[in-house]
């Protein structure tokens, strides 16, 4: 399972920004839904996941502005996915550098928690 995926929703076509700006990763694509994994790294490794998304944001700096500024698109977030662990609560803890890059790119944080852990 990905861990951290650029998510885009809005009134736009995929396909037509896709041919203008081609990005790796790309699992979903349809009438105002995009959706990139950024990295190799899946629901166990948060800290592996934040390295990858700094990484995406840096090569991708010149897409993701693109995506930002294309007609009809409303947002992009990039979604961290998690395992819930067993316990009272769950928390996920993110650099200065990410959520500098994040808000210098216009774009929201998530951290989506799923039930269970992957077996080891």
């Amino acid at each position: 399972m990905p861990g951290c995926v650029l998510r885009v929703r809005g009134d736009f076509s995929p396909d037509e920004f896709l041919r203008e700006r081609p990005l790796p990763g790309v699992t979903r694509c349809e009438r105002g839904i995009l959706l990139v994994v950024v990295g190799a790294h899946g629901r166990e490794a948060l800290s592996e996941q934040i390295e990858d998304a700094l990484a995406f944001l840096e090569r991708q700096q010149a897409a993701v502005s693109a995506l930002v500024a294309w007609p009809g698109v409303e947002t992009l977030w990039l979604d961290f996915g998690l395992w819930r662990h067993d316990g009272p609560y769950d928390s996920a803890s993110f650099p200065p550098q990410l959520l500098t890059a994040l808000g210098s790119a216009n774009v929201r944080l998530t951290v989506s928690f799923c039930p269970g852990s992957e077996e080891m």
